[in-house]
């Protein structure tokens, strides 16, 4: 059984490459023990769902939808956009 040091550096730790590590060094985060005593700074509650029609652009939210149709576009400089159609 392998044991870890809580001095150990992020990216020493199994399933932490170079890019997430200097993400975490970002926030602070750079032993093992600093992984293990940050605590989310908020939390967000996604299991109220809303219509919708009540909803605005910007808004984070859940809604119970289905599917109704979708499409694939491209614009004028070519790009592929897909738009779909929900139904709640």
């Amino acid at each position: 059984m392998h044991r870890l040091s809580l001095s150990l550096p992020v990216e020493k730790l199994p399933y932490i490459g170079s890019s997430y590590s200097q993400k975490l060094n970002i926030l602070g985060i750079n032993t093992a023990e600093d992984l293990l005593r940050h605590f989310p700074s908020r939390y967000l509650d996604y299991s109220q769902t809303a219509k919708i029609y009540q909803t605005r652009v910007g808004d984070t939210v859940v809604v119970k939808a289905t599917l109704d149709s979708i499409t694939s576009e491209y614009t004028k400089t070519g790009k592929n956009i897909q738009k779909a159609i929900f139904k709640d």
